[in-house]
C-alpha cells in the first residue's frame, strides 16, 4: 500500500485526548492519522497483510495552531512533514523533541455567526419570513459538528439556491438586491505529482489574508469543490448529492458519475471530526449566508 495525503487542520496542541486527524479508505486498505495527548502523531496502516503503526517523536508547539500535514506511505516506510518540518519516528528520534515553535502558523479565530442578529430579523410577508427562518436554520446547522445537522443544511441550501425556482429568486423578485458570493480563489492544481483528491477551499472567513473571488449565483454553483483523478464535483453537485442522496431532503438513487464521486469522497476521507464533504457543506453555508445578508436586511425593513 502506498500513497500521499495532504491536509490542513486548525487544532490545539497537544490534544486533550487521542483524536483522529485524517482517515483515507481505498481498495488497498485504510490509512488513519491520530494525534495523542503526549504531543505525538500515530499513523496506522491497515490492509490484508495486517496492521502497521508508525509513532512520531514528540512535537513541541504552543497552543492553537494551523497544521499543514503531509503523510507519505509505502509499505512500512512512512514519512511525515508538519509545516514543512520533517518529523522523525519515535525510534529514530532517540528522545529528541521536534521543536516547531518557529514554524507555527497562528490559527484564525473561530468564525462567528455570519449574520449576527439574524433571529431578530422578521417580515410580515409569508415568503420573506420563510426565507429569513431558513437562513437562521442554515446558520444554526452550519455551526454544528453533527453529521445530521450538516446533511439537513444541504437540503436547505438546495431550496435556497438550486431548486427550479430557488427561494432567493422568489424573495428577491420584489427587492432586486444584487447578490454576490465571495469565495477563495481557485488556485489551480498544486505543484508535484497528480493528487487523488483535491478539496478546493470555499469559505474565506477562516483564511482572511488569502486571495478572494466574487461570483454570481451561477458562477458560485459551478465552482469546483472536489477534484479527483477522473471527476470534478462543483458546489451544486455537493449540495444536491447531500440533499437528494444522503438524506438532506430524501434518500434517492445515484444518477451520474459526479454524484457517485461525492458519495465515495464522503465515505473514504475524513479530516478531524467531519468528512471532507461535510466540511465543504459548512463552507458553502457560510459563503451563502454572507452573500444573502443584504437580501435578509432588505426584506426585514
Amino acid at each position: 500500500m502506498q500513497g500521499t495525503g495532504f491536509f490542513v487542520l486548525s487544532l490545539p496542541w497537544p490534544v486533550s485526548s487521542t483524536s483522529v486527524l485524517w482517515r483515507y479508505t481505498s481498495n488497498d486498505g485504510l490509512v488513519e492519522v491520530f494525534a495523542t495527548p503526549f504531543g505525538r502523531v500515530v499513523i496506522q496502516l491497515s490492509d490484508r497483510a495486517g496492521v502497521f503503526r508508525w509513532k512520531s517523536q514528540q512535537i513541541w508547539l504552543d497552543g492553537l495552531f494551523v497544521g499543514i500535514f503531509v503523510v507519505t506511505w509505502d509499505g512500512e516506510d512512512v514519512r511525515l512533514r508538519v509545516n514543512g518540518v520533517e518529523i522523525l519516528s519515535l525510534a529514530d528520534a532517540v528522545g529528541n523533541v521536534a521543536d516547531m515553535s518557529g514554524t507555527q502558523i497562528a490559527a484564525a479565530p473561530l468564525p462567528q455567526p455570519a449574520i449576527q442578529d439574524l433571529k431578530h430579523l422578521h417580515s410580515k410577508n409569508h415568503d420573506e419570513e420563510f426565507f429569513l427562518r431558513t437562513l437562521e436554520d442554515v446558520q444554526d446547522k452550519a455551526q454544528s459538528s453533527h453529521r445530521y445537522d450538516l446533511i439537513r443544511a444541504a437540503g436547505l441550501l438546495r431550496q435556497l439556491l438550486c431548486d427550479a425556482e430557488p427561494l432567493i429568486h422568489r424573495v428577491n423578485r420584489a427587492h432586486r438586491v444584487p447578490l454576490t458570493f465571495t469565495t477563495l480563489t481557485d488556485p489551480g492544481p498544486p505543484p508535484g505529482p497528480q493528487a487523488n483528491l483535491i478539496m478546493q477551499g470555499i469559505d474565506p472567513s477562516s483564511w482572511p489574508t488569502s486571495p478572494k473571488a466574487t461570483r454570481n449565483l451561477s458562477g458560485f454553483l459551478r465552482m469546483p469543490c472536489l477534484i479527483g483523478e477522473a471527476n470534478t464535483a462543483c458546489i451544486s453537485d455537493v449540495v444536491l448529492a447531500c440533499a437528494n442522496l444522503m438524506g438532506g431532503v430524501h434518500f434517492g438513487s445515484q444518477k451520474n458519475a459526479d454524484e457517485r464521486f461525492v458519495l465515495w469522497v464522503d465515505e473514504a476521507i475524513s479530516v478531524g471530526d467531519a468528512t471532507v464533504v461535510l466540511g465543504a457543506i459548512r463552507g458553502i453555508c457560510r459563503v451563502t449566508l454572507n452573500a444573502l445578508e443584504p437580501l435578509a436586511r432588505a426584506v426585514a425593513r
